[in-house]
């Protein structure tokens, strides 16, 4: 059916991408089977009896670190948002010579990427620096 729908001669994007989504769940559910299968395999089934334990202290672990997230991006939107924008050229308020303007505070989605980027410590000077300039 997903093939007829996206190789159809009258067949126009929606359709297409009908029949993609059709397919790609159709992938999935064979995937599902096949994992369902292979819990008869001894060293299988205890590979999915980890997963399966691992599970919930990894998704409790991942709603403490959103919250935490969410907090401290409504902080930063309080304090700098709106500061940081798209420079008119790459020199202006102290912005470096590259795109770490989309690093800032303006919203929601921004706020947990620039977040997610200290976290992790990537580059974390330049930003630093950046915000630091734009704030004054």
């Amino acid at each position: 059916m997903a093939y007829i729908k996206m190789f159809s001669p009258s067949a126009d994007d929606y359709a297409y991408a009908d029949g993609a989504s059709m397919l790609s769940f159709a992938f999935l559910l064979r995937n599902l089977r096949i994992s369902y299968l292979l819990q008869e395999v001894r060293e299988f089934k205890v590979i999915m009896e980890m997963v399966m334990k691992m599970t919930a202290p990894i998704l409790s672990m991942f709603a403490c670190l959103y919250v935490i997230f969410y907090i401290f991006s409504i902080i930063g939107i309080y304090g700098l948002g709106g500061l940081i924008r798209e420079p008119l050229f790459h020199s202006e308020d102290g912005i470096p010579n590259n795109l770490y303007y989309l690093v800032n505070f303006n919203d929601l989605g921004s706020s947990m990427v620039t977040l997610y980027a200290f976290m992790i410590i990537n580059n974390w000077p330049a930003m630093t620096d950046m915000m630091c300039n734009v704030s004054g």
